[in-house]
């Protein structure tokens, strides 16, 4: 089995700063327990790393996270997520005397940054209903209107014609092009100004050249909770080609495979290089 790696691979340089950060959190309070906000990136093995090292979560599945926060001891530790919060949360932190450590993405800054020095000239952001770095957008620049991709539809409008277009850093050109071409109807002058990070349009571009290529499967890596990941499976299989997708090296071979001659293999920008290189190994020790 030929095994076409598709590059860029592992960890972008939000989710490798977002663990550095983390580390460095627990190398300056090696006794102490520090609160991951939600998930610190979206891939559960980096999550569960982080649990090893004496990190303790504050799930969204449990209870809102700006309830957590409130509950939690005056001084304590807390990291917030690569995918950027609410600025709600930094005045409880500012309140309870929080040691806070942020992990927010340089790209998802740069987002809200631009938006802030353009909010006179009407802003739509596109992104996907739910997902923390577009819910912490929607909250930080209120004055935006909001396209959710999910529902193909303008949620909320901003309150004059929009000029400006901005989009949550992970989707695919496919999702933005078409919220693009939805918003034109009612803002013809609309421009895209800032859209998904280095990270997330290269490694899609790049499945894509493979794909062109002709291939008997794709082997997409990551996670579930990853849209940048679950972008690429779509593209995968929008070629009509066999895809399957595992978060790691043991989920990979509980996967039945036929025998291919030719394959890709390409991951989401919150899997680490070392499991993409071990799902490579295995892969190509089918063929032998």
């Amino acid at each position: 089995m030929e095994v076409i790696l598709v590059r860029p691979t592992g960890y972008c340089l939000g989710v490798t700063s977002a663990i550095r950060l983390g580390l460095q959190a627990k190398s300056e309070h090696p006794s102490e327990t520090i609160f991951m906000l939600g998930l610190l990136v979206h891939n559960e093995d980096a999550v569960a790393y982080m649990r090893s090292l004496g990190f303790e979560i504050l799930d969204e599945r449990n209870a809102p996270l700006e309830e957590q926060l409130s509950n939690l001891e005056d001084g304590s530790i807390v990291l917030f997520s690569a995918h950027g919060h609410p600025e709600s949360f930094d005045a409880i932190a500012k309140k309870k005397n929080l040691i806070v450590y942020d992990a927010t993405c340089r790209y998802v800054k740069e987002n809200l940054d631009y938006a802030r020095a353009h909010a006179g000239k009407g802003i739509v952001y596109i992104g996907a209903k739910g997902h923390l770095e577009a819910e912490s957008f929607r909250q930080n620049a209120a004055f935006s209107g909001f396209y959710d991709v999910k529902s193909q539809s303008l949620l909320t409008r901003p309150p004059m014609d929009a000029a400006i277009a901005l989009t949550q850093t992970t989707l695919s050109e496919e999702d933005i092009e078409l919220a693009l071409e939805s918003l034109r109807r009612e803002y013809p002058q609309i421009k895209l100004e800032k859209g998904r990070c280095h990270a997330t349009s290269s490694r899609q571009e790049a499945l894509k050249k493979e794909l062109q290529k002709g291939v008997d499967a794709a082997f997409i890596i990551g996670s579930e909770l990853s849209s940048n990941t679950k972008k690429l499976r779509d593209i995968a299989q929008s070629y009509g080609v066999k895809t399957f997708m595992a978060l790691n090296l043991e989920e990979l071979k509980k996967l039945d495979l036929p025998r291919y001659c030719r394959v890709i293999l390409a991951s989401g920008a919150s899997t680490s290089i070392e499991e993409v290189r071990r799902c490579q190994d295995y892969l190509v020790s089918l063929s032998s």
